[in-house]
């Protein structure tokens, strides 16, 4: 198959209808052409994905945890009377 930055996205997106994983190490160990001719056509595999139209920290194995997103959290956990005492913490 010669592939083009349209039927990549559209095999990302053909990929997401039927639920496929699509971070980086699923689709790598289950589409390996694929996540090739992306990361030649796209630079990387999260901007093909992107171009797919989805938001990649939604579908990756693992979030990335910015400040931002600590902060809320630890708000989060505060209003719920969760123990944020480093021991507590810690612990968990």
């Amino acid at each position: 198959m010669g592939w083009t930055r349209k039927n990549i996205v559209a095999e990302i997106r053909r990929l997401h209808g039927e639920k496929a994983a699509l971070n980086y190490s699923s689709v790598e160990a289950n589409y390996l052409a694929l996540v090739r001719a992306a990361s030649w056509h796209y630079g990387r595999w999260r901007r093909a994905v992107e171009a797919a139209g989805f938001e990649y920290e939604s579908l990756a194995k693992y979030q990335r945890w910015d400040r931002k997103r600590i902060i809320a959290r630890i708000r989060e956990l505060h209003a719920a009377g969760v123990d944020l005492s480093w021991r507590s913490v810690s612990q968990e």
